[in-house]
């Protein structure tokens, strides 16, 4: 057996794992036995003389003390005693560790506090796994020139476009920004734009991407656009029937079981749902204050817009530059349904705000452009547009939806 140098961090929680030790046999079977205290998220990172061996590595890591041996990095586990078993040699063969100099770091997460990213298995139900970054992500993130057909082709083929949902925790808690623009921005600026400060008082994950129509399924969109686009579909489809006030409104998170929202919840287990404006606005921003979340002047290498799209309709989505939390075209490829009405924003500051509380019209507000708009005119951050409810594609609409849903995790 060799010795082994150990490590393990419990992310605020510094009780939560217990007891952590780790061996290793003649076959090269690795087995780390520890205790948590409470139900936890757990990863796993191991180096060997400081360098990182890549997660791509851990995907076959199982419990011994259960009676399958499904992976369960990523996962919650429950409160007890553990035992982690990991075979090097079918995972990671050709490498072998010396004594000392290796890492092992098992981190725990509160269900309450969990990694930067989940990824919502849209194949198969209540399946999601946590991770701490985008480079943890088995086969990554990946791009594509536009002007590379084969390449962006390629895309079709990729998980985090068709059959996975990948959801990246946006960092608002108790944060006091500025909403809306100031009067100078721009000269396209909306008089309903107004400056006003906003907290939010929880942190959110979000869409790394719209949902895509190979992701929602039945798509709506016409065949010459690719499946890994925006899936366009107007608010009342997405929460319910656009003739039933009961859905067609926000106020407490009312939608029709049977529509599409109604459905990914009941699949995944997760109270998915649009972002308010506030969050899709913060999330677009990503703790930048300019017109546009690259801090450009017309955001071009960030969205799509009439500027650069030369009229391609909605485009696959991920080939232009995340922002600063990889989040993906905010500015613009779908224009983005949010949960408020529309209506002017107020002058003084905000907590949580939702909209206007009384119905303003059939109108929703949308946030982001599309490749028959400007970009500087409706891609900017604070930029707002207002819709009715049974907008989509087909009336010119171009409307799609990114998801939010809640940060805390549930037993599995």
């Amino acid at each position: 057996t060799m010795a082994l140098s150990t490590a393990a961090v419990a992310d605020q929680a510094p009780d939560l794992i217990q007891g952590l030790s780790v061996a290793q046999n003649e076959s090269r079977l690795l087995t780390m036995s520890f205790s948590l205290t409470e139900d936890a998220i757990v990863t796993l990172d191991m180096t060997t003389n400081g360098v990182s061996i890549g997660s791509e590595n851990f995907q076959t890591v199982f419990d011994a003390t259960s009676n399958d041996k499904k992976p369960v990095l990523g996962k919650v586990l429950k409160q007890g005693a553990h035992i982690l078993a990991w075979q090097p040699r079918k995972e990671w063969p050709g490498h072998v560790f010396t004594s000392g100099a290796f890492v092992v770091n098992l981190r725990a997460w509160p269900l309450q506090n969990p990694p930067d990213y989940m990824v919502v298995d849209l194949a198969t139900p209540s399946n999601r796994t946590y991770y701490v970054s985008a480079n943890d992500l088995p086969g990554g993130i990946k791009t594509a020139d536009p002007a590379d057909a084969e390449a962006v082709n390629a895309l079709t083929n990729d998980p985090y476009r068709t059959t996975k949902l990948v959801m990246r925790r946006v960092p608002a808690s108790g944060n006091k920004w500025l909403m809306g623009s100031p009067t100078t921005e721009t000269q396209w600026r909306h008089s309903s734009e107004v400056q006003h400060y906003v907290t939010l008082t929880e942190d959110f994950y979000i869409g790394i991407y719209p949902l895509t129509c190979a992701q929602a399924k039945h798509s709506p969109i016409e065949a010459r656009f690719s499946v890994v686009s925006p899936w366009a579909i107007s608010f009342g489809s997405f929460r319910g029937n656009p003739g039933t006030a009961a859905y067609n409104w926000p106020e407490g998170r009312a939608i029709d079981p049977n529509s599409y929202l109604g459905n990914l919840r009941a699949f995944t287990g997760l109270q998915f749902d649009l972002p308010t404006e506030a969050q899709r606005e913060f999330a677009c921003r990503s703790g930048t204050s300019g017109a546009f979340c690259d801090n450009s002047a017309k955001g071009l290498d960030v969205g799509w817009g009439i500027d650069n799209a030369n009229g391609l309709g909605l485009l696959p989505v991920g080939l232009k530059n995340p922002n600063a939390w990889g989040l993906y075209e905010m500015p613009g490829n779908a224009m983005e349904w949010t949960l408020d009405r529309w209506g002017t924003l107020p002058e003084d500051a905000q907590v949580d705000p939702e909209g206007p509380s009384t119905e303003s019209g059939s109108y929703r507000v949308l946030k982001g452009t599309h490749a028959g708009e400007n970009l500087i005119v409706k891609g900017r951050s604070a930029s707002r547009t207002k819709g009715t409810s049974v907008q989509n594609y087909y009336n010119s609409g171009y409307t799609g939806v990114r998801v939010v849903c809640p940060i805390t995790a549930s037993a599995e």
